[in-house]
């Protein structure tokens, strides 16, 4: 895994990196030494725990590994409920609940968290973004189906956007932007 990592960035340094399943703390150890190394700053985390089957895709130890060296070095990271849940260690029902996770998940570092709402049982998805004094959220009527994938395809088209120069919370007010054209 780190000879990978180091190929990639010893050729060109990107703009922005992001995550996904990691599955091991080796795998998280080699992640956060390049990011230090290479000094990556636009570090877009979307810590994959659990599949929809419920089966866990992160080690337990690796859960450790990601908040303790991971969220540090991190922009953003992007869990959804359940993953918020196991990242804190308290259940969300509430969004006083959510407010509260989000805090939590901050302390640990990034500079901004953002809380995937797709999980909840409501007529609407709202996602909602922390950092700072920034509280932001988007509200979108839920589609009829199952999706998979559609958190990944969020925090990937973040990092993009992140990546070309846009800050955070421009880009969170014009998120509708990432599936069209503005």
């Amino acid at each position: 895994m780190s000879q990978q990592i180091e190929t990639l960035l010893s050729d060109i340094k990107p703009d922005a990196v992001k995550t996904g399943m990691l599955l091991t703390r080796q795998t998280v150890d080699a992640v956060a030494t390049a990011v230090r190394t290479y000094r990556i700053k636009n570090l877009v985390i979307d810590p994959v725990i659990r599949a929809s089957s419920g089966k866990m895709l992160l080690n337990q130890d690796a859960v450790r590994a990601i908040k303790r060296d991971l969220f540090p070095l991190a922009l953003m990271i992007t869990p959804n409920i359940p993953e918020a849940e196991v990242l804190t260690g308290m259940r969300i029902l509430t969004d006083e609940d959510m407010d509260f996770a989000a805090g939590k998940l901050l302390d640990t570092g990034p500079r901004y968290v953002l809380i995937k709402g797709g999980h909840r049982a409501s007529a609407a998805v709202v996602d909602t973004l922390y950092g700072g004094k920034t509280v932001l959220s988007f509200s979108t009527v839920r589609l009829k189906g199952e999706f998979h994938g559609t958190g990944c395809v969020l925090s990937s088209a973040m990092a993009v956007f992140i990546g070309k120069g846009l800050p955070v919370e421009r880009l969170w007010k014009r998120r509708n932007c990432l599936w069209k054209r503005c």
